[in-house]
């Protein structure tokens, strides 16, 4: 499954020939890029990033190997990924709920490649935000995680809040001692305003 906020494969299946959905028919490698042909607007893309053994796609993704003589595999990805790809998806789509392209539409799409070492320092800097954007997330989930621990010691039965409080500190008094209830409805008044 590719994650279409990651552009990521998320998961990678191993399952036995006979029991593979009859639309699984097309062998991928490592550095293929996957576009998927359904629901173009969810933009689900991604690259091949594991070497596999007898891999295979679905009929739902249009298979993209690099020529790496003329384009680096990471540099179509990212290619792929631009606004200005998926607009050309969207353009020769057809459907509006359900907008599928086919995949002589998706090889027909022109790009602009700059020369092979220019590739080079173009995927360099893309993995190098990707790499900070996967840290950041990394951090993100830390920092929830953090949060979390600290919401449950503190509101348990048992209060802590790391060692600055213990649950002798603490007083235990009911809500309407400390807050108003404001759940009490009024009656518009009518108003002169201007406008």
């Amino acid at each position: 499954a590719i994650n279409p906020v990651s552009n990521k494969i998320e998961i990678y299946e191993k399952v036995k020939w006979e029991i593979a959905s009859p639309n699984a028919k097309q062998k991928v490698y490592k550095d293929d890029v996957l576009c998927s042909t359904v629901r173009v607007n969810l933009r689900k893309i991604a690259i091949i990033d594991k070497d596999l053994e007898d891999g295979i796609a679905t009929v739902g993704f249009c298979v993209i190997r690099a020529n790496k003589e003329i384009v680096f595999p990471k540099f179509l990805y990212y290619e792929c990924l631009s606004e200005t790809f998926n607009k050309n998806l969207l353009l020769h789509s057809s459907g509006t709920t359900y907008p599928i392209v086919k995949n002589k539409d998706v090889l027909g799409i022109e790009i602009s490649i700059p020369p092979l070492e220019e590739q080079l320092e173009i995927i360099d800097l893309f993995q190098t935000i990707d790499d900070l954007i996967e840290v950041t997330e990394d951090q993100e989930k830390n920092l929830t995680n953090l949060k979390n621990q600290l919401l449950r010691e503190l509101f348990s039965d048992k209060k802590q809040f790391g060692n600055y409080l213990n649950d002798d500190e603490f007083e235990t008094i009911k809500f309407n001692q400390i807050a108003f209830n404001i759940s009490d409805r009024v009656q518009p008044q009518e108003t002169e305003c201007e406008i």
